[in-house]
């Protein structure tokens, strides 16, 4: 799996227990997600750099209790992760489409 997905699927288990407010079962999921991110090649998403920083923004949301600003940013780092994954696929397809033989 490539490490975007990687990232995009532990994020969704991160939106879940937000959203059921599960809160510190976020807050220690989203903490390992952004040590993944930082420490582990499976986990690389430097080229999400805005991505990176939305992850941040919702961890320090949430150990200030402000689940609302920390949920807006997990949404915006899953928007900028999606775009980081649809810039590869269409990268992906650009070099494995057959070029034009003159």
């Amino acid at each position: 799996m490539i490490p975007v997905l990687r990232v995009l699927e532990h994020l969704s288990y991160v939106i879940e227990c937000a959203a059921m407010e599960y809160r510190g079962e976020a807050k220690y999921e989203l903490g390992c997600l952004c040590t993944k991110i930082e420490t582990d090649p499976l986990f690389d998403v430097s080229d999400a750099s805005d991505a990176i920083q939305e992850l941040h923004i919702a961890q320090e949301a949430f150990m200030r209790e402000d689940p609302r600003a920390g949920a807006s940013a997990l949404a915006r780092a899953s928007r900028a992760l999606w775009r980081a994954a649809a810039a590869l696929d269409s990268r992906l397809q650009s070099a494995s489409a057959p070029s034009d033989q003159i």
